[in-house]
């Protein structure tokens, strides 16, 4: 009898809705909004800020010019959750899976195992990045000192020396030493100088170790 009645309710309603279309669809509508609205009544947006770390899966390239990238990431959840969260566990990231050299565009992602339970990321801006990739290369070159400025009256260079071999083994991208046949140290000044003088010096391309 019970299903009889269930029965006969489900087919009256389904004869209404065929007889009356108009006032079930915004009756529909109004309910998915109403249930939209009272399940975000407490969510809120949050943005926050982090840099781009760069994730490589080969040792053998290198991404040419890589900058430093802020990321905007936002976030909604309830609001204690949200209290939860400081910028110390905004961390976006690029998985970079090349093989070979190239210009390359990657999705920028978000790694939320840091994040607070129940906290969605709704944004990520810059949503995306190109980046250039290079192959690394190992290649001996022949160093050539930079030295600067004017020695003390009545005094002038008589030699320069590198204290080791003029010639070292560098690491770096193959765009870069491919056409390097010698490698400049930065500046040396010797301004002033009535003495020997003896010093470090580093490379002056920041891409070649």
């Amino acid at each position: 009898m019970k299903q009889n009645r269930i029965g006969k309710f489900f087919k009256d309603l389904i004869i209404d809705v065929k007889n009356n279309p108009i006032p079930f669809i915004i009756s529909f509508l109004l309910s998915i909004m109403l249930f939209y609205y009272i399940s975000n009544i407490s969510v809120q947006s949050l943005l926050m800020v982090g840099d781009l770390q760069y994730k490589m899966n080969s040792k053998d390239l290198f991404i040419i010019d890589k900058k430093p990238v802020k990321v905007r990431v936002t976030l909604r959840g309830t609001e204690d959750n949200l209290k939860l969260v400081n910028e110390d566990l905004i961390k976006p990231y690029i998985k970079i899976d090349a093989t070979k050299p190239g210009y390359y565009t990657y999705r920028i992602f978000l790694d939320e195992s840091y994040l607070p339970s129940n906290i969605k990321v709704s944004k990520i801006e810059p949503s995306n990045i190109k980046v250039q990739i290079d192959k690394i290369i190992r290649k001996k070159i022949n160093l050539e000192p930079d030295v600067i400025g004017t020695p003390a009256d009545g005094y002038a260079v008589g030699s320069i020396k590198f204290t080791n071999e003029s010639a070292v083994i560098v690491e770096g991208p193959y765009s870069v030493l491919s056409n390097i046949e010698k490698l400049k140290t930065r500046e040396v000044s010797i301004d002033g100088f009535n003495f020997p003088y003896v010093t470090e010096v580093e490379l002056e391309n920041e891409e070649i170790k």
